[in-house]
């Protein structure tokens, strides 16, 4: 039992031995490397310090530039919508404006059409006036009214008599 223990002892021995000799080199390198980091971190001369803030003043102009860029591709687009909605509201007007005259003038058409068939009932009162004179004249014997009707007469008369006979007589309760 006394073999096993010697065996573990020369092992433990041998290990440390070897730390020994490797722990410097490791503890060295380790030294170096914090070192460098704290080397890089800090600048060693004015011209370092100099060159980082140049390259901080150069990469904020690129930003800048970037963003100024930006501003004015923002602006042509807004421009540009502006246009079509310049563009369309123009074409709205213009429908607008169309649309007024056509209504303006299917209202003119609509009263034109009224008047027409004003004229046309009147006519057709006026036709029906004399037909009746006409055949209540043919009844009582005469040819034309003497006291209401003559061949010089111009038509306004006619029409005027024809008024007053439509607003007093028989076809004014039927018409």
């Amino acid at each position: 039992m006394l073999e096993p223990i010697m065996f573990s002892s020369i092992g433990f021995l041998t290990a440390c031995l070897l730390m020994v000799a490797f722990v410097p080199a490791i503890h060295e390198r380790a030294v170096r490397l914090t070192a460098r980091r704290l080397q890089a971190a800090t600048p060693l001369s004015m011209a370092e310090m100099q060159a980082e803030k140049d390259l901080l003043r150069a990469e904020f102009a690129m930003s800048l530039r970037r963003l100024e860029m930006m501003v004015e591709d923002t602006k042509q687009k807004e421009v540009d919508r502006l246009r079509e909605i310049g563009i369309k509201t123009a074409e709205i007007h213009r429908l607008r404006t169309e649309l007024e005259k056509t209504s303006s003038l299917a209202v003119n058409l609509q009263a034109r059409e009224q008047k027409h068939k004003s004229v046309t009932r009147r006519s057709v009162k006026l036709l029906r006036y004399i037909s009746a004179r006409a055949s209540r004249n043919s009844e009582q014997g005469s040819a034309a009214p003497a006291s209401d009707w003559s061949e010089t007469d111009d038509w306004g008369t006619i029409l005027a008599r024809f008024r007053a006979a439509l607003q007093s007589g028989p076809m004014a309760q039927s018409g």
